[in-house]
Order: structure tokens, then C-alpha cells, then sequence
């Protein structure tokens, strides 16, 4: 009674059909982060340069980016929101991101949430300005301004 290889003398090959599944698993996980990474950093924001701009050293660990294009529209969660049809909303959202925060992450982490605000460069400091009342008002007491590094 033999349990060896048949007299057959083929080769065995692996059974790639797991391999293959893994492999496409992973590439859809990382089309599926890097749109949403992309989302929040639109390309359509160009950002003023500053002499003194530092760059990002750490990541804070919570934060809400903002987005404020160049004709002063606030975009924040894929959501477009014209600031002078409706100042309030800028700040009732950003109120509901701040106890969402605590809710979630508790009273301590809401409290050094930073907001990052991403202003194009051809916005007008009074949009911006604006902006960064709503979310002091809306309880973050960090707001950070995003620049490019120039010279």
C-alpha cells in the first residue's frame, strides 16, 4: 500500500486562487482609503504660500478638515455650504462635529480637537476669518491654517 505519488511523474503546482483574492482584497482597501483621503484634500484648493509656514511635524490625533475654496464656499464632509446664504449653518455643523467628537472619543478629546482649515489663496481673509468664528463658536479652541512652504 503505497500513499506516495503516483508513476504519473507530473509536476504539482500551488493553488494561486487564495493568493489572487488577497491580492485584490488589498487593492480595493487601498482605491477605497486613498478616495477618501483625496476627498478631504481637494486639488481644487490652492494654498498661499507663507515664509514662515512650518511643516507638519505630527499629526494631531483628532482632527476636522475644512476646506474653503476661492469663492469663499465651505467644503466640509463632501458637503458645499455658501456662508452668505446661511452663516449659522457653518456653525451648527461644526457644533454637531464637536459633540459627535465627545461623544465619541469623550470631554478631553473634543476639547484638543483641532480644526485644519484649508483657505485657497484667493479667498479674502474676511471668508476665512469668518470660518475660524464659526468653529471657536462651535467649541474648538485649535484652529490651524494650512500653507504651502515658500520662499
Amino acid at each position: 500500500m503505497s500513499h506516495g505519488a503516483g508513476g504519473g511523474g507530473g509536476v504539482e503546482e500551488p493553488n494561486l486562487t487564495p493568493l489572487l483574492d488577497l491580492v485584490l482584497q488589498l487593492v480595493m482597501f487601498f482605491m477605497l482609503v486613498a478616495n477618501f483621503i483625496q476627498q478631504d484634500f481637494s486639488a481644487e484648493i490652492r494654498l498661499p504660500t507663507a515664509v514662515s509656514a512650518k511643516p507638519i511635524t505630527a499629526r494631531e490625533p483628532t482632527f476636522i478638515l475644512v476646506n474653503v475654496t476661492s469663492q469663499g464656499e465651505v467644503v466640509l464632509e463632501n458637503r458645499t455650504l455658501k456662508y452668505e446664504k446661511d452663516p449659522a449653518q457653518i456653525t451648527t455643523i461644526m457644533s454637531d462635529q464637536y459633540k459627535r467628537i465627545q461623544r465619541v472619543e469623550g470631554k478631553d478629546r473634543a476639547e484638543q480637537a483641532t480644526v485644519i482649515l484649508r483657505a485657497d489663496a484667493a479667498t479674502s481673509f474676511d471668508k476665512v476669518y469668518r470660518v475660524m468664528k464659526a468653529c471657536k463658536a462651535a467649541g474648538f479652541s485649535k484652529v490651524q491654517l494650512r500653507a504651502k512652504v515658500g520662499g
